[in-house]
């Protein structure tokens, strides 16, 4: 991940567990992020919606960005339904080619600065209350 230009990684940990990693690229006044949940931390309640909550507030209320984009594989229904349940719009499908990729679509988002208000407002009642505050408090350590 250091060695890839154009993009800021952060690694989170939750309770001294590596719980994963996200991104953030910015492009103008707006960014792509991404995220990885490190396979021992995939059962921590709210670790995506905490993902989430952090980049967002990174990207809008440090950064004063206007809007960031993600993508989905259409394969991957946890964070589809998660993004559902945000309100966070679909912007496109990308079909996937390749041979290491199944043949499928990416499923594209965009979320502007002034719907974060309340998508951030429907992450934090999905959260479990552990995981909330761990996003929130001091203790959660974030390695750029």
């Amino acid at each position: 991940m250091a060695n890839t230009p154009g993009k800021g990684y952060f690694v989170v940990y939750y309770d001294d567990i590596l719980a994963g990693t996200f991104n953030i690229s910015v492009d103008g006044d707006s960014a792509y992020w991404g995220c990885a949940l490190h396979p021992d931390a995939r059962n921590i309640p709210g670790l995506f919606i905490g993902l989430v909550l952090l980049s967002g507030r990174i990207a809008f209320e440090n950064m004063a960005l206007q809007s960031i984009r993600s993508e989905v594989l259409d394969h991957n229904t946890a964070p589809i339904k998660v993004n559902s349940y945000l309100k966070i719009p679909v912007t496109g499908k990308e079909p996937l080619e390749g041979a290491d990729r199944e043949q499928g679509y990416a499923i594209q988002y965009r979320l502007d600065l002034e719907a974060w208000p309340d998508v951030k407002k429907r992450a934090e009642r999905l959260m479990s209350k552990t995981m909330f505050s761990a996003a929130l408090s001091c203790s959660t350590r974030l390695d750029a």
